[in-house]
């Protein structure tokens, strides 16, 4: 029978997979709508910064490279998540060393989900661009309430059977 952790462990990883694939997914097929927010908040449009304009971006060709590597980011974390969910599945019932060994590829893509939101969205985008500043385009919270749940999905990944 597969323990109570295992099987919290699979569940988790198999959320984080449809959660960020369903981002990636929004994200090509809403593709302007997402990138006007991208472009709004590098572009530190409506922040109260003096010193914004030599921290602001608006190349196209940088924007859109930067969006591609979110979109990337967003579509790794969900598919590493997603084989780290079918390989703790196969390996329910097996010894701890298998399973653990299984959910190694869900552990790198809930990480690679606390880079994004916790590096890219909330450091980068909160701080660096001061995305906190702005009224119309903060998504700040959306970036912690995503950081910490990626995070706490990371650390239950991590622990031990």
């Amino acid at each position: 029978m597969m323990s109570v952790l295992r099987l919290v462990q699979l569940v988790l990883a198999a959320l984080l997979s449809l959660h960020a694939l369903l981002i990636a997914f929004t994200n090509l097929t809403d593709y302007q709508v997402n990138f006007e927010f991208l472009r709004m908040v590098a572009g530190m449009s409506d922040t109260c910064s003096a010193q914004k304009t030599w921290r602001s971006v608006s190349n196209p060709v940088l924007l859109h490279g930067m969006y591609l590597l979110i979109i990337a980011a967003e579509a790794t974390s969900g598919a590493l998540c997603g084989i780290g969910a079918w390989r703790m599945w196969n390996n329910r019932l097996a010894p701890d060393m298998l399973f653990e060994a299984g959910k190694q590829t869900a552990v790198k893509g809930a990480l690679t989900g606390v880079a994004l939101w916790f590096g890219a969205l909330l450091t980068i985008s909160g701080e660096w661009f001061l995305m906190w500043q702005s009224k119309t385009w903060n998504a700040t919270s959306t970036a912690v309430s995503l950081a910490v749940f990626y995070s706490i999905a990371l650390s239950v990944l991590l622990k031990k059977d």
